[in-house]
C-alpha cells in the first residue's frame, strides 16, 4: 500500500511539473511589416489614435489598434493587393490611406488621400469665400442696373 501511495504521489507531482510547461512564453523578432507614420499638418504626432486595417476586396477588419507616441502603426499583410488604412483621433481628424502590397508581401507604393497642405487649404478656403462674394456682388449689381434702366425710361 505504501508503494502504491508513493507511486501515485510521484505521478501526481510529475503531472504538476508537466502542466508548468504549458505556461511558457516564446518570442521572435519579426522584420518586414508595413508601417505608417501619421502627423498633423503642424508636424505633431498623431499619438495614440485608433487605426483600422482592411485587406484587399474585403470590408472585414483585418487588424486594429492604436498608434504609438510618434504616430506610428505597423501591420503584417497576409496577401497581395491594395490594403486600406483608416486612422482617427476621435476628435474629427483622420486619414484614409492605401498601400499596395506586392506578391512577395512587401509594400510597393503608398497613396496619400489628402494632398493639401495647411496653407493650400487656407488659400482654397479664401478663394471660395471671395468667389461666392464676387458672384453675389455681380448678381446684386446686375439687378441694380436693371432697376436703374427701368427707372430711367419711366
Amino acid at each position: 500500500m505504501k508503494n502504491s501511495l508513493k507511486t501515485g504521489l510521484g505521478i501526481f507531482i510529475g503531472l504538476l511539473a508537466l502542466s508548468a510547461f504549458g505556461h511558457g512564453v516564446e518570442y521572435q523578432i519579426i522584420q518586414g511589416g508595413v508601417g505608417i507614420e501619421i502627423k498633423y499638418d503642424d508636424g505633431s504626432a498623431f499619438s495614440y489614435s485608433e487605426v483600422k486595417i482592411y485587406p484587399p476586396g474585403d470590408d472585414t477588419e483585418y487588424q486594429s489598434g492604436l498608434t504609438d507616441a510618434q504616430g506610428r502603426f505597423i501591420f503584417y499583410p497576409d496577401r497581395a493587393g491594395k490594403w486600406k488604412i483608416i486612422a482617427s483621433d476621435g476628435l474629427g481628424h483622420g486619414v484614409v490611406a492605401e498601400v499596395k502590397i506586392t506578391p512577395n508581401l512587401l509594400p510597393q507604393t503608398i497613396c496619400k488621400n489628402d494632398g493639401f497642405s495647411r496653407w493650400e487649404k487656407i488659400i482654397l478656403g479664401l478663394g471660395i469665400i471671395f468667389g461666392i462674394t464676387g458672384i453675389w456682388f455681380w448678381l446684386s449689381a446686375k439687378k441694380y442696373l436693371k432697376q436703374s434702366k427701368k427707372n430711367a425710361y419711366s
